[in-house]
C-alpha cells in the first residue's frame, strides 16, 4: 500500500483469472475503493507485490511475471497520473521483485531475488535513473539461499534492503552511493531458526526498523514476531509481542509522521484459521 494523500491511496496485488494470475490494482478517493486497469505480460501470469509513490503521477509497483515454463521475470510498471504501463526491466535468472521505494523520480530502488538454474537464490537489486531499469550488483549473507523481501530508502547514498541468508541468518545490505555491503546483523538464541527480517521503514538515518519473524524449535516450531533496529552505528532485537499459543508473524511496518511504528501480520495456529496481527509502538 502506498499514500499521496488522504483521498488519494493505492494498493496492489494479483487476481486469479482461470489457470493464471493477472495483476490487480485497487484505488482509495476518500470514500470508496475501485479497481483501476492494469497491464499484464502477454502470455504469462503477472502479479504485483509492492509500489511507491513520487507525487500522485508518478507511482511505481513491481513484482513478476510467470510463464508457460514456469519462469519468473521481473515486473515493474508504472503511473504517470492517467494509466498504468509496464516499464522494461532486466532480468538475471528466475526473478522475483518483492519491495521497491523511491528517492527521487530519477532514483528509485527495487529488490527481490534471482534463482540461477540449479543454483541458490540470490539477492536482486534493481535501480531506476530516470530512463531506464538496471541491476546493480548486491551481495550474499551466505552460501545458502539469500532474498530481500524489503527495502528502505533515507537519500541517495543511504538504502537499506533486508530479508534472509539461508535458514539460520537475517540479512541487511546498505548503499552507499557506489555498492552495496552487508551489514551484520543480531545473532539469535542458536536454536532458533528460519529468521527472516521481510518489513522496513526508514525514520531518519540512523532510526531504521525492520519486521519479521523467526522459528522456536523448542516451543514447538512456534513462529514469534521479530524486530530490529538500526541506530547508526549498529542493529539490535527490540523484544515485540506475540499472540500466546500461536504462530507470530508480521509481514510489514510502517510510522506515521509522529514517528508511532505499525507493523501488521498475521497470527494462528496451523491448520485453522489466521488473524491478523497488528502491533503498535510509540515513539
Amino acid at each position: 500500500m502506498a499514500v499521496v494523500a488522504a483521498n488519494d491511496v493505492w494498493t496492489v496485488g494479483q487476481a486469479a483469472n482461470g489457470n493464471t494470475y493477472k495483476t490487480l490494482v485497487e484505488h482509495w478517493n476518500g470514500a470508496a475503493w475501485s479497481i483501476v486497469p492494469s497491464p499484464n505480460v502477454v502470455g504469462s501470469s503477472s502479479a504485483l507485490t509492492a509500489l511507491s509513490v513520487v507525487s500522485a503521477n508518478n507511482i511505481w509497483a513491481v513484482g513478476y511475471s510467470t510463464d508457460s515454463n514456469f519462469i519468473n521475470r521481473s515486473l515493474t510498471m508504472h503511473w504517470n497520473g492517467a494509466a498504468w504501463r509496464i516499464v522494461p526491466s532486466p532480468s538475471v535468472a528466475n526473478d522475483i521483485l518483492f519491495a521497491v521505494d523511491v528517492v527521487a523520480s530519477n532514483d528509485v530502488w527495487a529488490v527481490g531475488r534471482s534463482k540461477p538454474p540449479y543454483g541458490e537464490d540470490r539477492t536482486l537489486t534493481l535501480h531506476w535513473d530516470g530512463s531506464a531499469w538496471n541491476i546493480v550488483p548486491s551481495p550474499n549473507g551466505s552460501t545458502n539461499d539469500n532474498t530481500l523481501f524489503g527495502v528502505a530508502t533515507v537519500a541517495s547514498n543511504d538504502v537499506w534492503a533486508v530479508g534472509n541468508a539461508g535458514s539460520l541468518k537475517t540479512l541487511a545490505i546498505h548503499w552507499d552511493g557506489a555498492s552495496w555491503s552487508v551489514v551484520p546483523t543480531p545473532a539469535l538464541n542458536p536454536n532458533d531458526t528460519n529468521p527472516v527480517l521481510v518489513g522496513i521503514v526508514a525514520l531518519s538515518s540512523n532510526n531504521i526498523w525492520t519486521a519479521g519473524q523467526f522459528i522456536v524449535p523448542v516451543e514447538g516450531s512456534a513462529q514469534h514476531t521479530l524486530t530490529e533496529n538500526w541506530n547508526g552505528s549498529n542493529w539490535t532485537v527490540v523484544p515485540s509481542p506475540n499472540a500466546k499459543n500461536s504462530n507470530n508473524r508480521l509481514h510489514g511496518i510502517t510510522a506515521t509522521p509522529s514517528d508511532t511504528l505499525w507493523a501488521v501480520g498475521t497470527t494462528g495456529v496451523f491448520g485453522q484459521p489466521e488473524r491478523t496481527l497488528i502491533l503498535r509502538k510509540n515513539p
